[in-house]
């Protein structure tokens, strides 16, 4: 994966992302679109040949650094708790 920062102000965060799985977008934003300070996040395929999107957040308070991170945070807490959900249920 390769990340390259496109523009960074005070609060917004455009990026060009590299070899990663798109669905990782929509789980974000799943986290983001209830947070009252979340402005705009989304993203857009550079080319449909290629594996780069960018993704840009902007936000009416805080740093897009941080919701981000809560964001990234989330969904390592709901895989985790799908992990074991799954194990639980599903017999070896």
């Amino acid at each position: 994966m390769k990340v390259r920062v496109l523009e960074k102000g005070r609060n917004l965060l455009k990026l060009e992302i590299e070899n990663i799985d798109p669905i990782i977008f929509h789980m974000m934003n799943h986290h983001m679109e209830n947070e009252p300070n979340v402005e705009i996040s989304g993203y857009q395929i550079v080319h449909p040949m290629s594996n780069k999107y960018v993704y840009i957040i902007r936000v009416r308070r805080g740093t897009p650094k941080k919701y981000m991170i809560e964001a990234l945070e989330k969904i390592l807490k709901d895989l985790k708790e799908f992990k074991e959900e799954l194990m639980s249920k599903v017999s070896r």
